[in-house]
């Protein structure tokens, strides 16, 4: 699929591969939309989803309200984690360093920690 690129968004050290989607940056009209305007689409999304889920959910509706296009992108890389190796959730995220990914989405550790504490038997218990 053709993409489109968001200019000034390259990193030093990844490829300058778009960011965009071709598909997802044109209206019905055929004309292709600025990259704010889908920032903007996202966060409208994000906002009326929590406007209807703010009686049963207050504390979604608080996180979903502060959401931005970047939320999507970490969740994507975090949820990536729990199926992939590192070095591939690095390449999915085109981080120029491993260890960009390793500090910030590497939670294997914290995972085995609360596992073992699980299988703990406390004496009594």
């Amino acid at each position: 699929m053709p993409e489109i690129g968001a200019p000034g968004r390259e990193r030093a050290g990844t490829s300058s591969a778009p960011l965009v989607p071709a598909a997802l940056a044109h209206t019905i009209t055929g004309k292709a939309m600025a990259v704010r305007s889908i920032f903007d689409m996202l966060v409208g999304i994000f906002r009326d989803t929590a406007d209807r889920i703010e009686a049963s959910e207050p504390i979604a509706a608080k996180r979903l309200r502060q959401a931005t296009p970047h939320t999507l992108r970490h969740t994507a890389i975090t949820w990536l984690g729990n199926h992939a190796d590192i070095r591939i959730q690095s390449k999915f995220a085109r981080h120029a360093d491993i260890r960009t990914t390793i500090k910030t989405y590497d939670h294997r550790e914290e995972a085995e920690l609360a596992e073992a504490i699980a299988k703990l038997r406390l004496p009594g218990c």
